[in-house]
């Protein structure tokens, strides 16, 4: 992905948790990215086609609509075709970094995700993006 060095990365934050998501999002806002949140999977949607963000983290387990639906909307959607997605999932399924690869997901992080961990899984998305 081809930065635009006139504004800084834009990065939307999807966790139903308020202390998770607050935590995550004052995280990576310190460390230069521009950052919004939700805390449902519709809202996601409707935050998403508004900021149009360069990245997302999304949780899996999300109320309203799951991440896994929200994943696949989004890579329908023409501008997040190409848009690295991350999913969180505390979930001890053996299967879900499989299924969160084929709803398209860039990379599939298992909670609890550090924030320095999370911060390195978004530049290594953003690099090979």
């Amino acid at each position: 992905m081809a930065a635009d060095p006139s504004r800084p990365i834009r990065v939307l934050i999807v966790e139903d948790t308020a202390d998770s998501r607050d935590m995550y999002m004052e995280f990576l806002g310190a460390n230069g990215y521009q950052v919004t949140g939700a805390e449902d999977g519709l809202q996601a949607l409707r935050v998403a086609d508004a900021t149009v963000p360069d990245l997302v983290v999304l949780d899996v387990a999300l109320p309203k609509l799951d991440g896994f639906t929200v994943l696949r909307r989004l890579r329908k959607d023409p501008r997040f075709a190409r848009t690295p997605i991350l999913t969180l999932s505390a979930s001890v399924a053996n299967d879900y970094r499989d299924q969160a690869m084929r709803a398209g997901a860039t990379d599939a992080l298992e909670k609890p995700c550090l924030p320095d961990e999370l911060l390195e899984a978004v530049r290594k998305a953003l690099r090979e993006a």
